[in-house]
């Protein structure tokens, strides 16, 4: 299992910044979990400059993983969720 970190700056894409996360904590298919897991070594890096917005592939248990996370975290930085239907298009933004 992986995640994924893509950056946009002024509204392209910077693919040279793409990360792969090869999860590590979890066994079994968890969401939340690798979630928690990709955003934790994420944020571990401080030498990265930190995101002024983090939006998350999932609904109400992602984006309150990652809320969570960053408060955590004592940072402030707005967590956005977008929500896919069965054909893996985005139907609604939360957040």
């Amino acid at each position: 299992m992986v995640g994924v970190m893509t950056v946009v700056v002024g509204g392209e894409a910077e693919k040279s910044e793409y990360k792969k996360f090869k999860i590590r904590t979890q066994a079994d298919a968890n969401d939340t979990g690798a979630l928690r897991e990709v955003l934790e070594r994420r944020l571990a890096h401080r030498e990265w400059p930190q995101p002024n917005l983090i939006v998350v592939d999932g609904g109400k248990a992602q984006i309150n993983v990652a809320r969570k996370l960053i408060a955590t975290a004592q940072l402030n930085i707005p967590v956005l969720s977008v929500l896919k239907d069965d054909r893996h298009q985005a139907k609604a933004i939360l957040g």
